[in-house]
């Protein structure tokens, strides 16, 4: 499994979550450059998504850049289309849990959001 190298950001409240205590982690999924492999300090987060017509739920906006929807979806995507795309990231492999405080982000140009996704990986 590889993926793209994130950043961890915002408070700590995953009570023993993979991204507690931790400074970075690799995401995987769909669309994702395949370039680093996870290892301790970077545990593994796949995303997890939903398209929608924009609209069906009120306050949802396009947080993926068209071309990775375009690559996703299998057909051309613009930011004028209606579709919204939410996005998070969770455990790979595993259930998605609560948000524990902690979003993911990257300056590397390849991370396919316009903002940092929420991490779901707070088990009680």
């Amino acid at each position: 499994m590889k993926g793209l190298l994130v950043f961890i950001m915002g408070g700590d409240h995953t009570n023993g979550g993979v991204t507690g205590a931790k400074h970075k982690a690799l995401l995987v999924g769909p669309g994702i450059p395949e370039i680093f492999s996870p290892d301790e300090d970077a545990p593994a987060l796949e995303i997890e998504f939903e398209f929608e017509p924009k609209g069906a739920k009120a306050g949802y906006k396009m947080v993926a850049r068209p071309e990775w929807a375009s690559q996703v979806l299998g057909r051309p995507v613009g930011y004028n289309d209606n579709l919204v795309v939410r996005a998070l990231a969770k455990p790979a492999g595993g259930n998605r849990g609560m948000f524990g405080g902690h979003y993911i982000s990257t300056s590397d140009s390849r991370f396919p959001f316009e903002g940092p996704l929420p991490v779901f990986d707070r088990f009680e």
